[in-house]
């Protein structure tokens, strides 16, 4: 179909798997490791540089918030779901369209509120001038992400990089997202 998947693991770090969402982009290792995955396949394939997209979930979509904050000249456009900011942008950080899915109230796992880290990501989104989509699908941590495959697919399709305004500002969000997404105010 002409797209290329790098699905990464975390490593396991005590027990669980971890990506680093904290430690500065100079030093982090996991950001160090987008860094060479994307060097790595620009050179082994022909790449379409305006369409590097970005999708995590739980502490891979907190990482994701991390690639936000420092790598944002590098991606089109980020779906988290049930993820978060937990370090500060990076000088230059530049606004790309976001789509924020988590599980609601009872979105927590590890004792992490997940509906707190997506508002709170939300917020900063806003207030950064990103274009952002929220999803609260209600159905807590975990939650059926299989099934945000359609809406994620689309939103990267109709958001490559460099996208200023969204093509759904003014024309709402496409059939294919369900009742539960809509574009905060």
């Amino acid at each position: 179909a002409g797209h290329i998947l790098v699905l990464p693991q975390a490593n396991p770090r005590g027990g669980t798997v971890a990506w680093d969402p904290i430690a500065p982009p100079g030093i982090n290792v996991d950001i160090t490791l987008f860094d060479d995955l994307l060097f790595c396949i620009g050179e082994q394939y022909t790449i379409d540089e305006s369409r590097v997209h970005l999708l995590g979930d739980s502490l891979g979509g907190i990482f994701g918030g991390a690639l936000v904050a420092t790598r944002s000249e590098a991606i089109a456009s980020a779906s988290l779901n049930a993820g978060g900011f937990l370090q500060g942008k990076t000088e230059g950080a530049i606004p790309i369209p976001t789509l924020v899915t988590w599980g609601g109230v009872d979105d927590v796992s590890n004792g992490q509120s997940f509906e707190f880290l997506a508002r709170e990501m939300l917020e900063t989104l806003s207030a950064d001038g990103h274009f952002a989509i929220q999803c609260d699908n209600g159905l807590g941590h975990g939650g059926p992400y299989a099934d945000t495959w359609a809406y994620t697919y689309r939103f990267f399709a109709d958001h490559p990089q460099g996208t200023i305004e969204s093509p759904y500002s003014a024309a709402g969000l496409p059939g294919v997202f369900p009742d539960y997404c809509l574009i905060p105010e």
